[in-house]
């Protein structure tokens, strides 16, 4: 079993655009994250197990960015 993966450039691209899309909808409509990074990063070859924790890891702080700066 690999724990481990390749982090080429493609990759890291990918990922962060799809992280950077995901955030800014989610911004404007106040939720959806979810139906861009986690195709985003499933299409990028990442294990399930990866994907559901890095995508619970971003609604976490977009929960926390909502609620500190939306509360005024």
């Amino acid at each position: 079993m690999v724990l481990t993966q390749d982090l080429g450039p493609g990759l890291i691209l990918l990922t962060f655009a799809a992280s950077f899309a995901a955030c800014f909808f989610s911004s404007l409509s106040g939720g959806g994250a979810e139906l861009i990074l986690l195709p985003g990063l499933l299409f990028a070859g990442l294990p399930f197990i990866n994907v559901l924790a890095s995508h619970k890891l971003a609604v976490g702080f977009i929960s926390y960015a909502g609620a500190r700066f939306g509360i005024r």
